[in-house]
């Protein structure tokens, strides 16, 4: 049997992008006067989202900083306290069962992903469809597809 497995790099990304735009990215970034500059080290890939309409909440997870970049909407405020508290516990028992997370912080970005897509991750970050969470009435069952799509995700990495 084949090891198989992907190469890593270090990446460097700059790039500009209208001032009222919030950057989630692979890495940690930073972002002045519109340029974002983006240090990914030992990733496979880099993934890279952006909007103006981009709320930010944070958390932490042994040591790990999570950050939420969430839609407002009538629903923001559960869609964001859910999505934290499961990207946390979701740590707590991964580094438990697996191991320790080897980046120094996640990006979760809400999206209209599709409703059959439920999440994509990349190293560093991870998008879930949150389009239930964008309608005036969503029905219960959304929170527990939130609840599924962050952990199933957070898991990848």
């Amino acid at each position: 049997m084949k090891n198989r497995n992907s190469a890593v790099s270090n990446f460097h990304v700059s790039f500009f992008a209208p001032k009222s735009y919030k950057v989630a990215a692979s890495g940690q970034n930073t972002t002045k006067n519109g340029k974002t500059t983006i240090v990914a080290n030992n990733m496979r890939e880099v993934g890279i989202t952006a909007s103006n309409k981009f709320k930010v909440d944070h958390a932490y997870a042994n040591g790990v900083r999570i950050n939420d970049y969430y839609l407002a909407s009538k629903n923001s405020k559960q869609y964001n306290k859910l999505a934290l508290m499961t990207a946390q516990d979701s740590f707590h028992i991964f580094t438990k069962k697996i191991g320790k997370y080897p980046y120094k912080e996640i990006d979760i970005t809400e999206g209209l992903l599709g409703k059959d897509t439920g999440g994509m991750e990349y190293p560093g970050l991870i998008m879930i469809d949150a389009s239930g969470f964008l309608q005036k009435k969503h029905p219960l069952d959304r929170y527990n597809e939130l609840t599924e799509d962050v952990s199933h995700e957070v898991g990848h990495q």
